[in-house]
């Protein structure tokens, strides 16, 4: 994805891709043969790789949230969700056991 990609007027079709990508991690989070191929990989390349879709995502769901039916259709915080399953949440925790736990302080 290019920056003038990410950067143009088009927020409708951001606001598209945004929901497919946010369906698709999802999916892809709550499937055990990902989450076991993911443990399996060392552990900072395959965090590396995951992570970096943080910002794509992020930045599809701000520039669909512009779009005019964006705010009835994305969650702002879906990205961070996200990042919180793949970094230490639900099945990811158990396959991964090295992952930073969040106390909450």
């Amino acid at each position: 994805m290019s920056s003038l990609f990410m950067r143009s007027s088009n927020q409708t079709l951001q606001a598209g891709y945004a929901s497919a990508f946010t369906r698709l991690l999802q999916r892809l989070c709550n499937e055990q043969r990902v989450i076991l191929a993911i443990a399996r990989a060392p552990r900072a390349p395959s965090l590396a790789v995951l992570l970096s879709l943080y910002p794509i995502h992020h930045a599809l769901l701000m520039n669909g949230l512009r779009s005019q039916e964006g705010p009835h259709t994305l969650d702002a915080f879906d990205a961070l969700r996200m990042l919180q399953i793949i970094v230490g949440g639900g099945h990811w925790a158990l396959a991964c056991p090295y992952t930073f736990e969040w106390s909450g302080t």
